[in-house]
This record gives structure tokens, C-alpha cells and sequence, in this order.
């Protein structure tokens, strides 16, 4: 038996070998047309080696993360002119999974400048194979790293990190870049293929950006400054009001500096949709803890009777939604408040410190009437005191068990 063991691994390994050589040509031979693709200025054929749907191409500056798309506009005014640019390969290190369905490299890359380095991930299609991932980086000696740290360090100081004062005229066109500003607080800025998708367009195919509020705060170290912005759609030169119309919001989290200016700590450009009739809504910033805040928006409104506001709060570091409830709910603008099926209920919300932990307790008070959960004809009394802690396993307040 084990001398048939030995036998059908001599038989097997080198057909396995062999497959991969194959394989590993193929690949080598694809990356190396790849390249050339953009030496000779083949932009169909260049691209159709990137996956349509999910490729991504990373270039060496920090802004280049491109999808497809926006990888093909960016790149066309290259290839217009004739020649784009000129990588060869000098040593190259090619893996595959054990289907060889999925293949990852990196690389050295030789240019007119010097070298680069590339790594990727391939993907083996119906068509053959496809670039799913790509990256170009500047390979940095470990002796010359302080000295190029200290050139990125100095390009982003000099860009648009610190402002004089936060108002409209000194935010919106470092921070949204755009083509015009109207009315003194309306950035008129054009986005790009993935920003279409995501922000409100204007009947221009562009968006239109406001600074609807700057809130101001302290923490144990510093102080603080939260903007908030809103872009909605225009319409014939106004904005679009409607009930369901709301603004997709940008905020930005600033710091002072010791000559008095801004630092621009984090930015979030696709924030989170809220408000109504086109206004960004109520605001707020709020302890959540030990030195931790919180960024509160209120949402709700009236409409045929029914009343419905609630309150949600996102981490102000990472931006992520930590806690939301509702705070009002109410029908008996619809049935009269001695109808059986009228109900109407409110809750407070509390954040109560106490013990070693950095977050506080969220205490949610609620007192009042409710449909019954699962036969909203019966209507139920709906007093109750939930406690809420956080969870640093889900970085969000959970419900406190009894």
C-alpha cells in the first residue's frame, strides 16, 4: 500500500508541477501585455484585462482609489496622447489557490524614473484571466523613510488640514472642491462616478452643498468643533423641498491649534441621509461617556395625523451608529384620544455615569400607550426603564439584561 502511495505521488507531483508552470506562464505572459497595453496607448485592451464590475486599480497617491470606471476617465487624457506610461517587469512572485481560480503577485516595476513596486490579485473568468485588485506603490529605502515621511508629512499640512476659522468661505472649497459657491454658503462641485451614485443630483448632473451648522465642544484636552453639511438637489435654480427630501450629510470633527486655527482631524463625505423637506434637521453633540461624544440627530415628523420622532448617535471617531430609539409616537392626530385604537407614548433618554467604565449607562424611560408587538389593534400600556451599556465587541449600547 504505501509503496502505491509513493508510486501515485511521483505520477501526480510533476503533472502538478507542471500545471502550475503553465499557469504561471499564462499569468506572467497577461501582467507583461497588461503593461505594454499602456506602453502602446491600447486603452480597450488594457481595461478589458480589469474586471468590469469589481476592479479596483490603487495608484501611489493617497486620493487614487479607483473603481473601473473612474479609473477609465482618469486614465483616458493618457491615452488620447499616444503613449500612457511605460512599466516593465524586473521580478515578479506569482501564488495561486489550490483551483488555481485565483492567482496574487508582486512585482518590480522599471520606469524612466526608477523603480515601483505592484501588487495584485487575478481572478480566472469564462474569458480568461481578470485584474480584481491592483496597487502601485513607491518602494522607500529603510535608510531614506524619515526623510519621505517628512515630505507627505509636510504636502499634507500645506493642504487642507488648517483653516483660520471655520465658516463657509473656508470649508467648502478645500473640502468639497467646487466649481462655484453661491449664495456665500452653497458649494456648487462636480462628483465623481461614485459619488453619482450616492450623493442628491441637481438637474446640471451636479451637487449642491451647504454648511448647515458648526457645533462647538470641549473635551478634557482640547476643544472641539463638529460641522455638518447637507447637500440636496436643485431644481430650476432652488432647492428641492419635500417631505421626503433629505439631505445627504457631510461631517467634518476639528481640533484647535495652539496659533488659534483648525485642524482638520476627520472628514466623512457621505455621511448619512437625514432631515425632511430638504432641511438637514436637528443636531446636536452629546457626552456619551468619559471624554467620549457623540454626534445626536433627531428625525421624525407630523403627516396625516400620525406623529413619529426618533433620535439616533454615532461615534464621533469613526463615525459609526452606536444607539438609536424612538423618543415620540403618536396616532391621535388621526383617532380621537378615547378611541380604542389611539395611542401615543414618549421616552427620555439618559446617560447616567457611574463605575469604571469609559462609556455611561443609557437609561430609556418610556411611559404612555402602545400597539401591542404583533397586533397593532390592541393597544397596551408602554411604561418601561430599559438600561443600555456598551459593547466593545460590537462597538454599539446593547440592552442590559435583567
Amino acid at each position: 500500500m504505501n509503496k502505491l502511495r509513493v508510486l501515485l505521488f511521483f505520477i501526480c507531483f510533476p503533472l502538478l508541477l507542471c500545471s502550475q508552470n503553465k499557469e504561471t506562464d499564462e499569468v506572467n505572459q497577461f501582467l507583461n501585455e497588461w503593461h505594454n497595453d499602456a506602453a502602446k496607448a491600447d486603452m480597450k485592451a488594457y481595461f478589458d484585462k480589469i474586471d468590469l464590475e469589481k476592479g479596483v486599480f490603487i495608484g501611489t497617491d493617497a486620493t487614487e482609489i479607483w473603481a473601473w470606471k473612474e479609473f477609465y476617465e482618469w486614465s483616458k487624457p493618457y491615452f488620447d496622447k499616444g503613449k500612457a506610461w511605460d512599466f516593465s517587469s524586473t521580478q515578479r512572485n506569482i501564488y495561486f489557490n489550490e483551483n488555481i481560480t485565483m492567482a496574487w503577485f508582486d512585482e518590480l516595476l522599471s520606469f524612466s524614473s526608477g523603480i515601483l513596486r505592484g501588487s495584485g490579485i487575478l481572478e480566472r473568468k469564462e474569458s480568461g484571466w481578470k485584474i480584481m485588485h491592483y496597487v502601485l506603490s513607491l518602494p522607500v529605502p529603510n535608510d531614506d523613510f524619515s526623510a519621505v515621511m517628512k515630505v507627505i508629512n509636510k504636502k499634507i499640512q500645506n493642504d487642507v488640514t488648517v483653516f483660520s476659522k471655520l465658516s463657509p468661505s473656508e470649508l467648502l472649497n478645500p473640502l468639497f472642491g467646487p466649481k462655484q459657491i453661491i449664495n456665500e454658503n452653497v458649494a456648487i462641485w462636480q462628483p465623481n462616478y461614485s459619488e453619482k451614485s450616492i450623493f442628491p443630483l441637481s438637474e446640471d448632473g451636479l451637487c449642491y452643498t451647504s454648511l448647515d451648522t458648526i457645533i462647538y465642544f470641549s473635551t478634557q484636552h482640547e476643544s472641539k468643533a463638529l460641522a455638518v453639511f447637507g447637500t440636496i438637489g436643485y431644481w430650476d435654480g432652488e432647492p428641492d423641498y419635500c417631505r421626503a427630501c433629505r439631505p445627504l450629510l457631510s461631517i467634518a470633527v476639528f481640533s484647535t491649534n495652539e496659533d488659534s486655527t483648525w485642524i482638520l482631524q476627520r472628514f466623512k463625505k457621505d455621511f448619512v441621509f437625514h432631515g425632511s423637506w430638504g432641511e438637514v434637521g436637528k443636531t446636536e453633540v452629546v457626552a456619551v461617556g468619559k471624554d467620549k461624544f457623540a454626534l445626536s440627530l433627531y428625525s421624525g415628523g407630523f403627516a396625516q395625523g400620525f406623529t413619529y420622532f426618533r433620535v439616533d448617535y454615532y461615534d464621533m471617531w469613526n463615525f459609526g451608529w452606536i444607539f438609536g430609539s424612538i423618543v415620540e409616537e403618536s396616532n391621535e392626530g388621526y383617532y380621537d384620544k378615547t378611541d380604542p385604537q389611539a395611542f401615543s407614548y414618549t421616552s427620555n433618554i439618559d446617560f447616567i455615569a457611574g463605575g469604571e467604565n469609559e462609556y455611561y449607562t443609557i437609561v430609556v424611560n418610556t411611559s404612555g400607550t402602545k400597539p401591542f408587538e404583533g397586533n397593532e389593534n390592541e393597544i397596551v400600556p408602554a411604561n418601561s426603564v430599559i438600561y443600555y451599556m456598551f459593547s466593545t465587541n460590537t462597538r454599539t449600547f446593547e440592552k442590559k439584561c435583567p
